[in-house]
Protein backbone atom coordinates (compact mmCIF):
# COMPACT_ATOMS: atom_id res chain seq x y z
CA UNK A 1 0.00 0.00 0.00
CA UNK A 2 1.31 3.45 -0.88
CA UNK A 3 -0.45 6.57 0.28
CA UNK A 4 0.47 10.17 -0.17
CA UNK A 5 -0.28 12.17 2.98
CA UNK A 6 0.69 15.49 1.46
CA UNK A 7 4.42 16.26 1.49
CA UNK A 8 5.55 12.93 2.90
CA UNK A 9 4.99 9.43 1.58
CA UNK A 10 4.54 6.45 3.89
CA UNK A 11 4.57 2.89 2.59
CA UNK A 12 3.74 -0.43 4.16
CA UNK A 13 4.53 -3.93 2.97
CA UNK A 14 3.06 -6.97 4.65
CA UNK A 15 6.33 -8.72 5.40
CA UNK A 16 8.85 -8.20 8.15
CA UNK A 17 12.17 -6.53 7.35
CA UNK A 18 15.43 -7.32 9.11
CA UNK A 19 18.88 -5.86 8.85
CA UNK A 20 21.19 -8.48 7.43
CA UNK A 21 24.09 -6.25 6.49
CA UNK A 22 24.86 -2.58 6.15
CA UNK A 23 27.85 -1.00 4.47
CA UNK A 24 30.89 0.28 6.33
CA UNK A 25 33.55 2.72 5.16
CA UNK A 26 34.33 1.76 1.53
CA UNK A 27 38.06 2.00 2.09
CA UNK A 28 37.84 -0.48 4.97
CA UNK A 29 34.92 -2.83 4.21
CA UNK A 30 31.54 -2.95 2.51
CA UNK A 31 29.31 -4.81 4.97
CA UNK A 32 28.34 -4.43 8.58
CA UNK A 33 26.27 -7.25 10.02
CA UNK A 34 26.42 -6.69 13.78
CA UNK A 35 26.09 -3.69 16.12
CA UNK A 36 29.66 -4.34 17.27
CA UNK A 37 30.86 -3.30 13.80
CA UNK A 38 29.26 0.17 13.98
CA UNK A 39 31.64 3.10 13.60
CA UNK A 40 29.78 4.95 16.39
CA UNK A 41 27.35 3.84 19.10
CA UNK A 42 25.48 6.42 21.16
CA UNK A 43 23.26 5.51 24.09
CA UNK A 44 20.83 8.33 24.87
CA UNK A 45 19.03 8.36 28.20
CA UNK A 46 17.14 11.56 28.93
CA UNK A 47 13.67 12.12 30.32
CA UNK A 48 11.26 10.22 28.04
CA UNK A 49 14.05 9.04 25.75
CA UNK A 50 15.99 5.81 26.09
CA UNK A 51 17.46 4.78 22.78
CA UNK A 52 20.59 3.53 21.08
CA UNK A 53 21.91 4.92 17.78
CA UNK A 54 24.32 2.91 15.64
CA UNK A 55 26.15 4.71 12.83
CA UNK A 56 27.17 2.07 10.30
CA UNK A 57 28.39 4.04 7.32
CA UNK A 58 29.60 7.60 6.68
CA UNK A 59 30.72 8.92 3.30
CA UNK A 60 31.02 12.35 1.75
CA UNK A 61 27.46 11.91 0.45
CA UNK A 62 25.42 10.22 3.20
CA UNK A 63 25.46 8.58 6.61
CA UNK A 64 23.30 5.64 7.63
CA UNK A 65 22.59 3.55 10.67
CA UNK A 66 20.05 1.91 12.90
CA UNK A 67 18.21 3.08 16.00
CA UNK A 68 16.42 1.24 18.82
CA UNK A 69 13.82 3.22 20.81
CA UNK A 70 12.86 1.56 24.08
CA UNK A 71 9.25 0.83 25.15
CA UNK A 72 7.41 4.01 26.19
CA UNK A 73 10.14 6.29 24.84
CA UNK A 74 10.59 8.59 21.87
CA UNK A 75 13.04 10.36 19.63
CA UNK A 76 12.30 13.97 20.67
CA UNK A 77 11.20 16.66 18.25
CA UNK A 78 14.18 17.85 16.20
CA UNK A 79 15.23 18.80 12.68
CA UNK A 80 18.28 18.58 10.45
CA UNK A 81 18.94 21.98 8.90
CA UNK A 82 20.65 20.77 5.73
CA UNK A 83 20.00 17.01 5.55
CA UNK A 84 17.19 15.01 4.05
CA UNK A 85 16.37 11.95 6.14
CA UNK A 86 14.85 8.58 5.26
CA UNK A 87 13.51 6.37 8.06
CA UNK A 88 12.58 2.74 7.38
CA UNK A 89 10.80 0.92 10.21
CA UNK A 90 11.91 -2.68 10.79
CA UNK A 91 10.61 -3.58 14.28
CA UNK A 92 7.79 -2.63 16.66
CA UNK A 93 5.16 0.03 16.18
CA UNK A 94 5.03 3.74 16.82
CA UNK A 95 3.95 7.13 15.57
CA UNK A 96 5.93 9.29 13.15
CA UNK A 97 5.30 13.02 13.53
CA UNK A 98 6.60 15.02 10.53
CA UNK A 99 5.76 18.73 10.40
CA UNK A 100 1.99 18.81 11.05
CA UNK A 101 1.38 15.22 9.87
CA UNK A 102 1.27 11.94 11.77
CA UNK A 103 1.32 8.31 10.62
CA UNK A 104 1.70 4.86 12.17
CA UNK A 105 5.18 3.36 11.98
CA UNK A 106 5.42 -0.42 11.64
CA UNK A 107 7.69 -2.76 9.71
CA UNK A 108 7.74 -1.73 6.05
CA UNK A 109 6.88 1.94 6.57
CA UNK A 110 9.16 4.50 4.93
CA UNK A 111 9.22 8.11 6.16
CA UNK A 112 10.72 10.86 3.96
CA UNK A 113 11.78 14.04 5.79
CA UNK A 114 12.95 17.17 3.92
CA UNK A 115 15.72 19.39 5.33
CA UNK A 116 14.63 21.78 8.08
CA UNK A 117 11.44 19.83 8.90
CA UNK A 118 10.54 19.14 12.54
CA UNK A 119 10.01 15.44 13.27
CA UNK A 120 9.86 12.93 16.11
CA UNK A 121 9.14 9.22 16.58
CA UNK A 122 7.20 7.71 19.50
CA UNK A 123 7.29 4.02 20.45
CA UNK A 124 3.68 2.97 21.10
CA UNK A 125 4.26 -0.80 21.23
CA UNK A 126 5.19 -3.27 23.95
CA UNK A 127 8.52 -3.97 22.26
CA UNK A 128 11.42 -1.84 21.07
CA UNK A 129 10.84 0.31 17.98
CA UNK A 130 13.62 -0.20 15.43
CA UNK A 131 14.38 1.66 12.24
CA UNK A 132 17.13 2.44 9.80
CA UNK A 133 18.01 6.07 9.11
CA UNK A 134 19.88 7.70 6.25
CA UNK A 135 20.94 11.35 6.08
CA UNK A 136 22.03 13.20 2.94
CA UNK A 137 24.27 15.12 3.26
CA UNK A 138 25.73 13.10 6.13
CA UNK A 139 25.97 14.13 9.74
CA UNK A 140 29.30 13.63 11.40
CA UNK A 141 28.82 11.08 14.20
CA UNK A 142 31.65 12.69 16.19
CA UNK A 143 29.92 16.11 16.09
CA UNK A 144 26.42 14.78 16.86
CA UNK A 145 25.06 15.83 20.28
CA UNK A 146 22.76 12.93 21.26
CA UNK A 147 21.43 14.57 24.43
CA UNK A 148 20.01 17.34 22.31
CA UNK A 149 19.57 15.23 19.16
CA UNK A 150 20.64 18.16 17.01
CA UNK A 151 23.38 18.48 14.47
CA UNK A 152 26.37 20.36 15.78
CA UNK A 153 26.99 23.83 14.37
CA UNK A 154 30.76 23.50 14.74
Amino acid sequence: MLRNTGRYIFTHRRHSQTISSMAQQPSERYFCSTPEEAIAVQKVETEGSARTLYTYFETDHFSTGFEWVEVGCEVPLHKHDVSEELIFCTHGEGLAHVAEEQAVMKPGVLVCIPPGTDHKFVNTSKERLGFTWTLNPPRNAKKFMPGLNQESKS
